[in-house]
C-alpha cells in the first residue's frame, strides 16, 4: 500500500510491506530516490496478515493503518505527530477476527475527524471498530437474514445530496456510510445507513464479491466478479 503526502515540499511515496517474518517494513521514496527503514516491528501476540486498511487519523498528516493479526485480533500503526506507534484495538466481546482485509473510511463530522474499520469475525458477523471522538468502541452489525457468514469488505462513505460544503458544517445527518461483503451464499449483500446512523438497514445485491466502489454526486456504483 501507499500513498503521496501532497503536504510535503516535495511529493513522497510510502510503500508498507510483510515481510516473511511477519514484521513490518517501509520503503519511501523522494523524487527519485528510495529507502528502506530499519525493522517497525509488529504487533504483540502474534504477526500480521497481509491486508491492511489505511485512513487519515486527522488533519495534521497523521495516517493510521488497520491490521488483523494471528491473534485474531485488531492493530494499528500509526502517525502520531513525532513517529510511528503501535497499537491493540483488541477484538469483539466473545469472539475473534478473521484474516480477511479489513476495510476503513474517514470523514468529518462538526469538524471532528472520525473513522470506522470494518472487520468480519469467526462468528460470522460484521462489526465496526470506530472513533467516535473521544475513543473507539465496537458495534456489531450481524449479518443479512439467511446467511451464516460474511467476508470480503469494501466501505464507502460520502455526503448525501445537498449537505454543506464546509467541513465544519457537516452533521451526521448530512453523512451516509455502505459497507459491502460477500455472504456465504455467494451473493453481495450492503450494510448501509444514512442521517444519523441510528437505523442500519441490510439491502441483497445478488452478486459476487466486491471489486472497487466509488461514490458519485447522488448515486453509487460498485463492480463486483
Amino acid at each position: 500500500m501507499s500513498f503521496r503526502d501532497f503536504g510535503e515540499t516535495e511529493e513522497r511515496l510510502y510503500a508498507f510491506v510483510r515481510r516473511t517474518d511477519g514484521k513490518l517494513q517501509l520503503a519511501y521514496g523522494v523524487g527519485a530516490a528510495n529507502t528502506w527503514t530499519g525493522d517497525l516491528g509488529g504487533p504483540g501476540g502474534g504477526t500480521i496478515n497481509g491486508h491492511t486498511a489505511i485512513t487519515y487519523r486527522d488533519l495534521n498528516k497523521r495516517w493510521i493503518y488497520f491490521w488483523t493479526t494471528s491473534g485474531g485480533k485488531l492493530w494499528t500503526y500509526h502517525w502520531n505527530g513525532t513517529g510511528w506507534s503501535w497499537a491493540d484495538l483488541g477484538q469483539p466481546s466473545g469472539t475473534s477476527l478473521t484474516t480477511g482485509a479489513p476495510a476503513a473510511v474517514t470523514w468529518t463530522v462538526n469538524g471532528e475527524r472520525r473513522q470506522s474499520v470494518y472487520v468480519t469475525a469467526t462468528n460470522g458477523n460484521l462489526y465496526e471498530r470506530q472513533w467516535n471522538g473521544s475513543s473507539w468502541v465496537w458495534i456489531n452489525h450481524g449479518k443479512p437474514s439467511g446467511v451464516s457468514s460474511v467476508s470480503a469488505l469494501s466501505a464507502t462513505v460520502y455526503r448525501i445530496p445537498g449537505a454543506p460544503a464546509s467541513s465544519t458544517s457537516v452533521t451526521p445527518a448530512d453523512i451516509a456510510r455502505h459497507i459491502f461483503v460477500r455472504g456465504n451464499d455467494g451473493k453481495l449483500y450492503v450494510r448501509w445507513t444514512l442521517n444519523d446512523g441510528s437505523t442500519w438497514g441490510w439491502a441483497d445485491q445478488s452478486a459476487g464479491a466486491p471489486a472497487l466502489g466509488t461514490g458519485l454526486t447522488a448515486a453509487l456504483a460498485y463492480f463486483s466478479r
